[in-house]
């Protein structure tokens, strides 16, 4: 959860569709020397997404996906599909349900981040989790534990910056 990951990528590989854990930001930097293709859908469809992956007995959470565009569309599921080049950064917002396949040989050097607008989709995704059996990695309460002086400050300064 807390660690930086490389993906080392040959032509044609690819990263299967998901959320990241526990829905958080995603920050994806290309070293090169080629290229990747993303393909990602807001948050606020992820659901039109599982459900095509339950209409094709796959566990959204954690099978191997790659959803076909053609029925995205005809969902009206919004569909952004970029190049990303060395050097590119890519952000990913809470809960973006993504999937990439590299065109090039390229590597990729990625982390999750967790602002403070995290705690809404936190508590979906341990929804979402406990609903399908899955462990969050991080533990909600120790979350809340952990972060609730934060909130209250940030809270405070916002408030104070607000007057």
């Amino acid at each position: 959860m807390n660690t930086v990951q490389l993906y080392m990528k040959v032509p044609g590989s690819r990263t299967p569709g998901h959320q990241e854990n526990n829905n958080f930001c995603s920050v994806n930097i290309n070293i090169g020397p080629g290229d990747c293709e993303w393909f990602a859908v807001p948050e606020s469809y992820w659901g039109v997404v599982n459900d095509f992956c339950e209409k094709n007995n796959i566990n959204f959470l954690m099978g191997s996906w790659w959803p076909n565009l053609e029925d995205l569309y005809e969902s009206n599921v919004p569909v952004y599909r970029f190049i990303q080049r060395p050097g590119d950064l890519v952000w990913l917002n809470t809960g973006t349900v993504h999937w990439v396949q590299a065109i090039g040989w390229c590597n990729n050097i990625a982390w999750n981040v967790g602002p403070l607008t995290e705690v809404s989709c936190l508590k979906q995704f341990a929804e979402k989790s406990s609903d399908h059996n899955w462990l969050c990695l991080v533990g909600p309460a120790h979350l809340s534990l952990v972060n609730f002086p934060a909130l209250i400050q940030a809270a405070l300064i916002l408030f104070a910056s607000a007057k």
